[in-house]
């Protein structure tokens, strides 16, 4: 019985461990100029796909300017959604 309390244990520490290096090698140094960039399209008359192109196309134009590592697109939209969802909630 301890030994699979073991596992659970081990196994939540390496899913909070990835996730902790998700959010400080992704988002942490992108995330305030990204909830700035979708604040400002927000004030625009952008429909839903062209907001989310040019919040997508600005904060890669950011990544690139500030020399960042590439973020894969398929993350880079999941952060664009999370972030949206939190000032759409007003958490940000």
């Amino acid at each position: 019985m301890s030994m699979s309390i073991f596992k659970w244990f081990t196994s939540l520490w390496g899913k909070l461990n990835w996730l902790v290096n998700f959010i400080y090698v992704y988002i942490s140094p992108i995330y305030s100029q990204l909830v700035a960039i979708i604040k400002e399209v927000q004030s625009t008359n952008l429909e839903d796909d062209a907001a989310r192109k040019a919040v997508f196309q600005k904060i890669t134009d950011f990544i690139q300017a500030q020399g960042l590592n590439k973020i894969p697109d398929s993350i880079l939209n999941c952060i664009i959604e999370i972030t949206y969802q939190l000032i759409k909630q007003k958490k940000a």
